[in-house]
Parts: C-alpha cells; sequence; structure tokens
C-alpha cells in the first residue's frame, strides 16, 4: 500500500456541503474544545464547571449536546425498507 497524500491528509475535515467551509468553523468550537467539552459531559460534570474549566461560554457547552441530538441521524445506518430489496 502506498502512503497517502499529504494533500488529503492534513485537509481540514469539512461537512462537503458548502465549497470552503471546515467543520470547526460550522460548528464554531475548535476540535480541541469539543473533544474536552464532550468527554467532560461523558463524565457528568455540570455546564458551569466546564465552561470554567475549558474556558468557554456556558452557550458553547449547552451547544454541543444540542447539536450531537440534532445530528443523531447521521450517526445511523440507514436500512431501506424489505419491499425495496
Amino acid at each position: 500500500m502506498g502512503a497517502l497524500n499529504s494533500e488529503i491528509v492534513n485537509k481540514a475535515f469539512s461537512p462537503d456541503i458548502i465549497p470552503g467551509i471546515v467543520d470547526e468553523d460550522a460548528i464554531r468550537i475548535p476540535y480541541e474544545k469539543l473533544d474536552l467539552i464532550l468527554l467532560a459531559l461523558e463524565k457528568g460534570w455540570d455546564n458551569d464547571t466546564i465552561a470554567t474549566a475549558l474556558t468557554v461560554g456556558t452557550e458553547k457547552v449547552e451547544y454541543v449536546p444540542n447539536l450531537a441530538l440534532r445530528s443523531e441521524h447521521m450517526r445511523q445506518l440507514y436500512t431501506p425498507p424489505r419491499s425495496l430489496c
């Protein structure tokens, strides 16, 4: 197997909906902060504690679970109805 093209490896994640828009711009939170917010929420931290620890506004912390809920359908495997198989 050959080496991956560095342009592909270093390309910013993109929702592929609007050319030139990267995920971090679309969700308005850097991935490093997003990962830490998700981890803290998973560990049961309250929003104010997370916001203080990560020096982000509580609105950003509250935004993350709402974003996850609204995008849940994107993480579901589509299974066509048996009538289409």
